[in-house]
């Protein structure tokens, strides 16, 4: 029994972590496109790559969690740049955005 909901886990943990890593090349990839930093965020079961024009309009149609952009940037669970266009992210935020997400649904 105990095997069988190890197992469970081990795979929801590795989904889990390959939607975010999805999300987040894909949110690289538009940034290196386009310039504009774009987040990843909670979107019902899965996650949406947003920018901050993008999230002000779910937040005027009520389908988003945070009100302002800063609260966006401490409950996404990544995020193209730091706060201005020179920095990355540093690993440390990454990983404890990536802890988030797991638990966030429940690892």
């Amino acid at each position: 029994m105990k095997v069988i909901s190890n197992l469970k886990r081990f795979v929801k943990y590795v989904t889990l972590t390959w939607m975010l890593h999805k999300a987040s090349r894909k949110a690289d990839n538009l940034q290196e496109r386009t310039g504009i930093t774009h987040y990843v965020i909670k979107q019902g079961r899965g996650l949406k790559v947003v920018t901050r024009k993008d999230y002000r309009m779910l937040v005027s149609k009520g389908k988003a969690r945070y009100v302002t952009a800063e609260q966006m940037y401490q409950g996404c669970f990544y995020c193209t740049r730091w706060y201005n266009k020179n920095n990355p992210v540093p690993m440390r935020v990454i990983e404890q955005k990536r802890k988030n997400w797991l638990a966030a649904n429940g690892l």
